[in-house]
């Protein structure tokens, strides 16, 4: 019996530490796949940072030797070798491990090629943008092969923790059974079953401790069913530290408690059908949704896993994950941005230096071995200096200034851009060559930026021949404005003289003979005093039209209501003879010469005077209107925004409106010298002042019914 019962408690003692050697093995696998795991998402997490913080840099325009992302290289090396380390016994893992391997191989060259390109060196937009597009694959090729790496360890997981579980519920009662069955047979037996008791619960513990401390929340739900047996909900069985600190729900108050009583967004967006479907169908479940959590949003994977009565839930927090991949689209989206407008601003300088028909120049100085600046490189000229000199722009690149442009030596040009670079000031010059023997002029800017002079050169050759061709024509209006001036003296002196001598004569002639003159005498006589006086009355008036200059330095302001009472004073006397009326408007006041306004109205109101209809009574209306530039049909030059618009009208015998402009020339008459006097003058001495003023003047005409002469004034400003 003793030997049987020794023999028994042998085996026994085999069984439980075969049960309890499992039960830690099972315990070491599930920790071991959840360390795996973390090494995953941590290399991953490496990379993505490497990318965002090398994109960053390419935005912010750091230099190549600052390449902030290199620091992570060692960092991520570490983690690779702890990650292959972990899974050296799995062959798929280890497989999927060397291809991430050759995917950061090829990320590492991408982002290096990427920090060498700065924004103004020789490489073309084009290649950054196929590097940026290279390193985001890279990191999809990583991240696949990521998630690859952690569902299969996930699956490992699940596996293991079934084993765990199931090995963890038989032995308590294993031992239990041993333990009892020994005792009845050697009381020592005891002692060695309860150290291996301590020891599985220890395992428990190490398991539990491996739950509360991991990043994943880990719940494990069991059925609810209803009347029918159908699973309505879930009952929470075990809850890990995690939901308190992502979802702040305390693990021990929410055990026992239903899931959509706890989480009650289950039912807001169909998960809680995905986990009746997951327990249902004995098929895994993996959602990604954000949710609220203390009016702050969160992303979370989540993984529904069937296991023995339940379901097995893991989340994870993909927050920042999220946050990383929206900051790297960010990133990407402006870099993409940035490089368009980069595109679009080439495009637009082409286009300006292509369209220019300036010649535009940039230089690098040449310094001496004093320090001094003895020449200039040329580093970029546009296409403007083509069929200027040869060879075209093309070739010109590079090339001293003084091989390829002497005539800058020849001048003051060289010493203007000596003087910009050293003094970094902007210089403005006019310069003259010659060039197969014809003189040329050009005019130019020369302007520093950073170590560079850039030119900008205009012909002005035909300028300088036009101003010159102004100068002499100038000389010969002044030479005119003399003779002008001299023909003046003659017709206000030596042309009237005669004039009032034959007037003298002829008054003398009549006081003395007019007894002895017959009737046809008298005639001639009165023929002849009536040309001399329309004589006189025509050189007056060439005299005031030819006085009217443009001249504005003795405009002063003018009140049009006392120029027309001056007016209607020195008319009274034909007013009161045609019993004219005269209904006018308040006048404003404006900028101009006073004796010519006078004159302008004094012309207006005699002409409608004398074209008066007999057999009505006269009436001349003046009125005015200030009206915008805008409106103003007329075409003439409109300096001024408003314009008063003075018109004056009469009831008199009017005229044909096809000749309303022909009334204003010089000596333009519509009717006949016996039918109305004057000299044809008039209007256009008011058409000259109006024009003095800036202004405009029109007419209509309706014959029989009357004329319209309008006005046009600028407002005073």
């Amino acid at each position: 019996m003793l030997v049987v019962s020794v023999g028994v408690l042998l085996v026994a003692e085999s069984l439980t530490f075969k049960q309890i050697s499992l039960l830690k093995e099972s315990a070491d696998r599930v920790s071991h796949s959840l360390e795996v795991e973390m090494s995953i998402n941590t290399l991953y997490s490496y990379y993505a940072l490497m990318q965002a913080e090398e994109l960053e840099n390419q935005l912010d325009a750091v230099s190549v030797s600052d390449t902030s992302w290199e620091d992570q290289k060692e960092v991520t090396f570490t983690s690779f070798k702890i990650l292959e380390n972990l899974v050296k016994d799995n062959p798929m893992q280890l497989a999927k491990l060397k291809e991430i391997g050759q995917l950061q191989d090829s990320l590492y060259d991408a982002l290096t090629a990427l920090a060498r390109s700065v924004p103004d060196s020789s490489q073309t937009m084009e290649t950054r943008t196929r590097l940026v597009a290279r390193i985001t694959r890279n990191l999809e090729s990583i991240r696949e092969a990521k998630d690859d790496m952690l569902e299969e360890e996930h699956n490992l997981f699940t596996e293991r923790k079934l084993l765990l579980d199931m090995r963890a519920d038989r032995a308590p009662l294993f031992t239990l059974l041993l333990a009892l069955f020994a005792l009845s047979i050697f009381l020592l037996a005891f002692a060695r079953i309860y150290r291996n008791k301590q020891r599985v619960k220890r395992s428990e513990e190490f398991l539990q401790s491996i739950l509360s401390n991991t990043n994943n929340i880990v719940n494990y739900y069991e059925p609810v069913y209803d009347e029918q047996g159908t699973v309505t909900d879930f009952r929470i069985i075990f809850a890990n530290e995690c939901n308190k600190t992502y979802l702040g729900v305390d693990p021990d108050k929410i055990i026992g408690k239903r899931v959509t009583e706890v989480f009650s967004f289950l039912r807001l967006n169909g998960e809680l059908d995905e986990l009746r479907r997951s327990f249902n169908d004995q098929e895994t479940v993996t959602l990604e949704r954000q949710i609220a959590v203390h009016d702050k949003k969160v992303w979370f994977r989540t993984t529904i896993v069937p296991h023995a009565d339940g379901i097995l839930i893991t989340g994870s927090n993909t927050t920042r994950e999220r946050d990383d991949e929206e900051k790297l689209r960010d990133l990407n989206e402006r870099l993409r941005n940035r490089n368009e407008e980069l595109i679009r601003t080439e495009a637009f300088l082409e286009g300006v230096l292509r369209s220019t028909k300036n010649v535009i120049m940039s230089f690098e100085p040449l310094w001496d071995h004093a320090g001094s600046i003895e020449d200039f490189r040329l580093i970029f000229i546009n296409q403007s200096i083509d069929g200027i000199v040869d060879p075209g722009a093309g070739e010109l690149v590079g090339e001293k200034v003084s091989k390829i442009s002497p005539f800058i030596y020849e001048t003051e040009l060289f010493g203007h851009m000596v003087h910009c670079y050293k003094k970094n000031t902007p210089v403005d010059f006019e310069s003259s060559y010659t060039r197969d023997g014809v003189e040329y002029w050009v005019q130019g800017t020369a302007i520093k930026w950073h170590q560079i002079i850039t030119v900008n050169l205009s012909d002005i050759t035909k300028q300088v021949k036009a101003e010159k061709g102004l100068i002499s024509r100038n000389l010969q209006l002044k030479r005119s404005n003399e003779e002008l001036e001299s023909f003046n003296r003659v017709a206000s002196h030596d042309l009237q003289e005669p004039l009032r001598k034959i007037q003298l004569f002829i008054s003398r002639f009549v006081e003395k003979e007019n007894a002895n003159f017959s009737d046809k005498g008298e005639e001639y006589l009165s023929k002849v005093s009536k040309a001399a006086e329309r004589m006189q009355s025509l050189i007056v008036n060439l005299l005031a039209y030819s006085k009217i200059d443009k001249s504005h330095e003795n405009f002063e302001d003018v009140n049009l209501n006392t120029t027309l009472g001056k007016v209607e004073e020195e008319l009274a006397l034909q007013i009161i003879e045609k019993k004219a009326k005269i209904e006018k408007a308040s006048l404003p006041v404006i900028r101009g010469v006073p004796f010519q306004m006078e004159q302008l109205f004094a012309n207006l109101i005699s002409n409608a005077l004398k074209y008066s209809n007999p057999r009505v009574p006269t009436r001349i209306s003046v009125q005015v209107e200030t009206i915008a530039r805008r409106q103003i049909k007329e075409d003439f030059s409109k300096p001024s925004r408003k314009y008063h618009k003075i018109t004056v009208a009469d009831n008199g015998i009017g005229f044909n409106p096809e000749n309303s402009g022909k009334i204003f020339e010089v000596f333009q008459r519509l009717h006949q010298k016996n039918e109305y006097s004057g000299t044809g003058i008039g209007l256009a001495i008011c058409k000259k002042i109006v024009e003095n003023h800036m202004g405009y003047i029109g007419a209509t005409g309706d014959p029989g019914k009357g004329a319209t002469f309008f006005v046009y004034l600028p407002v005073r400003e």
